[in-house]
């Protein structure tokens, strides 16, 4: 986190209109900030390096560069930067997928705003945040 106690978040998702309620709720959290919004993972990096967010939530499944790909980038350029993934699916083999490019986890687009909210703030803190269908399937994260 970074150090005026508020967690920085850039959001990349295609889908603007959920992206912008998210910008919207976000301004209500005291302890979360949104420092930007992409539409694809094409300019993420530089978006990283430029705005150095503590949390990235990405969307799994996008037009343009392959989501997976980029985050792996991210994690070799910018360790201190975590990624959480956002996406509608999160069947075992998206959950693996996610969890082999690096992801801190992945959170449901069906959930409610306060869970995602919850989900940032436990990845801001260094903690790996997946779905209870990863927990049922008796994985172990390590980092």
């Amino acid at each position: 986190m970074s150090t005026t106690n508020c967690t920085r978040v850039l959001l990349v998702d295609d889908n603007t209109d959920l992206i912008t309620m998210l910008v919207q709720l976000l301004k209500g959290e005291k302890d979360l900030m949104s420092v930007g919004i992409l539409e694809s993972a094409d300019d993420l990096l530089a978006a990283v390096a430029e705005l150095r967010p503590d949390v990235v939530l990405l969307d799994r499944s996008m037009p343009g560069a392959d989501p997976l790909d980029v985050l792996r980038e991210v994690n070799l350029r910018f360790p201190d930067t975590r990624t959480l993934m956002f996406s509608a699916f999160d069947d075992r083999r998206t959950i693996d997928a996610v969890t082999a490019a690096g992801a801190w986890g992945i959170v449901s687009k069906d959930d409610e705003p306060a869970t995602i909210f919850a989900a940032i703030r436990s990845v801001a803190r260094g903690e790996l945040c997946f779905p209870i269908a990863r927990q049922r399937a008796g994985v172990l994260f390590n980092r």
